[in-house]
């Protein structure tokens, strides 16, 4: 899980398990190597994602125009915050 993300592998594991509860991800494990799962949206997953992305790219987009500042700057700025209370 932890492969694509700077997330604690315990607050992957809760995201998961959350979002699965919502039946919005499928996951399956890795029978190669058991320590890994591959995870999938499921139809409701990719539904909900077509609904909440618009709202995120606008919030996105407000943001970098009232504070002047990249997504990159935001971004550098969001993980510098994420590691100082990690």
């Amino acid at each position: 899980m932890g492969l694509y993300s700077a997330m604690h592998k315990t607050k992957v594991s809760r995201a998961v398990r959350a979002l699965e509860q919502r039946r919005w991800l499928r996951r399956e494990t890795n029978m190669a190597n058991r320590r890994e799962e591959f995870l999938w949206l499921t139809a409701r997953g990719k539904q909900a994602f077509r609904e909440i992305a618009p709202a995120l790219e606008m919030f996105e987009n407000a943001l970098m125009e009232r504070t002047g500042h990249s997504r990159a700057d935001i971004l550098a700025t969001l993980d510098a915050i994420e590691r100082a209370i990690g």
